[in-house]
C-alpha cells in the first residue's frame, strides 16, 4: 500500500511540474498603457488619465525558469505587480519577494543609486496584486503574507524583520463587481471566462464550448476587438488549458478510484479480522465460563473429602 501511494503522490508531483499553464488572453487583454491605466484606476480608485506616466517593466523568466508573472509597472511612486492565477497559490507571498528583488535591483541600476551611501535612498512603494478566476472559493479580497511561510518554534515571539504582502482579488463573474464595472476589460475578461465555464457545464466538447463563448462575445462587444484579431490564438490557449485540466481531472479520477479499491479490500480485510477475533473472543469467554464450572464441582469436591474426613476423625473418638 505504501509503494501505491507513493507511486501516485509522484506522478501528481510531475502532472504538476508539467502543467504550467499561462493565460495569454489575460496579458493580451491588458497589453496596451490604456488598459493598464484603467485597471490601476480601477483598483486604486484614482483618476490618471495619461498612459505615458507608466513605465512597463514585464517579467518573462527573470529570476527562475518555472517563474513568470504577466504584468509589473510603475507609476506614481508606486511598483505595481500584477498577475493572473487561476489556482489557488499560497506561495505567491515569496514569489513577490523574489520579483521585486529583481525589479528594485533594475531601478537602482537605471537610476545609478549608491546603496552603500549615508544618503538613504528612497524606494517606490511594492504594489502585488493577483487576479483570481479559479474554481476553488474564494472570497472578493483576502491578504496573504510572507511571514505566514516562515518556520517558527512554539516560544518564538519575535516578529520576523522581512515581509511580503499579496493582495488577492477574485475577478470571477459576480465578485468584486464595483472594481470590475470601474474596468471594461477586466469586466469583460471576467465575463468571457465565465461564459466559457457555463458551456463546459452544459456537456459539450472544450472545443465547443470556447468557440461559442468568443462567437457570443464578439456579437455582445465583450473583447470583441481582441477576439476577432486573436480568435485562433485564444482558441488555442484556452483549448490547452481545459485539455490539461482533464487530463489532471482523469488522472485524479484513476487514482482515486484505485486508492479507494484499495481501501475497499483493506475494509474487507479488516472485517474478517474483526470477526475472527470476536469468535476466538466468544470461544474464550466459553472456556473462561467452562474453567469456572469446572472449579466450582472441584471446590464441591474438596469440600464433600474434607467433610467425610471429619466425620472418620470423630468415629475414631
Amino acid at each position: 500500500m505504501t509503494e501505491f501511494n507513493f507511486s501516485l503522490f509522484s506522478l501528481f508531483k510531475k502532472l504538476y511540474a508539467r502543467f504550467k499553464y499561462k493565460d495569454v488572453l489575460f496579458r493580451r487583454v491588458f497589453r496596451e498603457k490604456e488598459d493598464l491605466l484603467d485597471l490601476y484606476n480601477a483598483i486604486n480608485g484614482t483618476s490618471y488619465a495619461d498612459p505615458n506616466l507608466l513605465e512597463i517593466n514585464t517579467l518573462e523568466d527573470a529570476l527562475f525558469m518555472s517563474m513568470k508573472n504577466d504584468k509589473s509597472f510603475i507609476i506614481a511612486s508606486t511598483i505595481n505587480l500584477y498577475e493572473h492565477q487561476s489556482t489557488n497559490n499560497p506561495n505567491m507571498p515569496i514569489r513577490g519577494l523574489l520579483y521585486f528583488a529583481r525589479l528594485y535591483e533594475g531601478y537602482i541600476a537605471k537610476n545609478r543609486l549608491d546603496i552603500y551611501g549615508t544618503k538613504k535612498i528612497m524606494l517606490p512603494t511594492p504594489h502585488f496584486i493577483v487576479f483570481y478566476n479559479g474554481s476553488d472559493e474564494m472570497p472578493d479580497e483576502k491578504i496573504i503574507k510572507l511571514s505566514d511561510s516562515f518556520i517558527r518554534g512554539e516560544n518564538d515571539k519575535i516578529f520576523p524583520e522581512l515581509e511580503c504582502y499579496v493582495r488577492i482579488l477574485n475577478i470571477n463573474y459576480g465578485h468584486n463587481e464595483e472594481t470590475l464595472n470601474a474596468c471594461k476589460r477586466l469586466s469583460d475578461y471576467s465575463q468571457f471566462i465565465h461564459i466559457v465555464g457555463e458551456n463546459l457545464k452544459s456537456g459539450v466538447t472544450n472545443e465547443i464550448a470556447v468557440s461559442a463563448a468568443i462567437d457570443y462575445c464578439i456579437e455582445h462587444d465583450i473583447l470583441s476587438d481582441i477576439l476577432l484579431k486573436a480568435r485562433s490564438e485564444v482558441m488555442r490557449s484556452l483549448l490547452t488549458y481545459y485539455d490539461k485540466k482533464l487530463h489532471l481531472k482523469t488522472v485524479w479520477n484513476e487514482g482515486y478510484e484505485a486508492g479507494q479499491k484499495e481501501i475497499d479490500e483493506l475494509k474487507k480485510t479488516n472485517d474478517k479480522l474483526k470477526k475472527t477475533n470476536d469468535e476466538l473472543k466468544s470461544a474464550l469467554q466459553d472456556k473462561i465460563a467452562e474453567i469456572a464450572k469446572l472449579d466450582a464441582e472441584i471446590a464441591k469436591v474438596d469440600a464433600e473429602i474434607e467433610e467425610l474426613n471429619r466425620q472418620l476423625a470423630e468415629a475414631k473418638k
